[in-house]
């Protein structure tokens, strides 16, 4: 298989990647999305976070959208199935979660390097403008924010208007 593109060009800030066979620190294997919260010049890399499909919350913690509940430590952003989200129509075909208590990672494009061949990274869609800024800014605000996130998703609430996305 042959590279197609640099790794680092499918980390365009707001962007929906699938990676195939994911291996995380464990040693599980499985297919995985992930979003590009944004750059992080500091180790050439960006913030990030996978998603899943497979969590059990309250049915009121289901809907489309933010949310949190500090009481019970909950911090997640949900979209809904079949709900377009991406500059190119993409949406989940499932009931879909980004958490945030642990899972927002920094990581060097160098990381994905492995996975950068034709079958294994695509690029799904960039989020429209109005879901990433509302993704990003109920990270922000959770309990579950890391101090060194914020000032990387304060600079990308100044340069998300330049963005190429709809």
């Amino acid at each position: 298989m042959s590279k197609t593109k640099s790794t680092s060009d499918y980390f365009i800030p707001g962007s929906i990647l699938h990676i195939e066979n994911y291996e995380f620190t464990d040693g599980q294997v499985r297919n995985k999305y992930l979003i590009v919260a944004c750059p992080n010049s500091t180790n050439n890399g960006c913030l990030f976070s996978f998603t899943t499909t497979q969590i059990k919350v309250p049915e009121a913690f289901r809907e489309h959208g933010c949310h949190k509940k500090v009481e019970a430590a909950l911090g997640h952003y949900v979209f809904e199935e079949n709900r377009v989200i991406g500059d190119n129509g993409f949406s989940f075909s499932k009931r879909t979660y980004v958490l945030f208590q642990g899972n927002f990672r920094t990581a060097p494009h160098v990381h994905f390097d492995v996975y950068n061949t034709d079958a294994a990274i695509s690029s799904c869609c960039v989020l429209l403008k109005e879901e990433f800024s509302s993704l990003l800014n109920c990270y922000k605000n959770s309990i579950h924010v890391r101090g060194k996130d914020k000032p990387l998703i304060e600079s990308m609430f100044a340069t998300i208007q330049r963005l190429p996305i709809k």
